[in-house]
């Protein structure tokens, strides 16, 4: 999903969304790729995703709240489902990414693919 894209969704999916907050997701979806760990188009689409589906199992509040929580933090996509958990239960996005660095929201949400990188030519002569 092109950033565009992303930011349309966005508007789409939530009433209040904080701009700040998604110049904070397209920076880390852009570091996340520049890093190699995963394509930040696809890092985007799966976002959306699991926001729309945190929406319908936890309520529009909290998917808004964990996307507008991107200023403060910005989650993996297979850590919302958990962050989601800890939200409903009365926690801070603070609070929440002290877990999630300790490793304790990780959970089954969709991974990234990794992106795709060309080959190096190597000169035949």
């Amino acid at each position: 999903m092109d950033k565009e894209i992303f930011k349309r969704t966005i508007q789409d999916m939530f009433q209040n969304p904080d701009p700040t907050a998604t110049k904070a997701w397209l920076r880390y979806s852009g570091s996340l790729e520049r890093d190699g760990i995963c394509d930040a188009a696809d890092f985007r689409r799966l976002l959306c995703q699991e926001l729309t589906a945190i929406q319908k199992d936890f309520g529009a509040e909290i998917a808004e709240n964990l996307y507008n929580g991107g200023k403060e933090f910005t989650f993996n996509t297979f850590e919302l489902r958990g962050a989601a958990g800890y939200l409903k239960k009365g926690s801070t996005i603070k609070e929440i990414s002290e877990k999630v660095l300790e490793g304790s929201c990780d959970g089954d949400g969709p991974v990234p693919k990794r992106p795709q990188r060309q080959k190096k030519h190597e000169p035949t002569r």
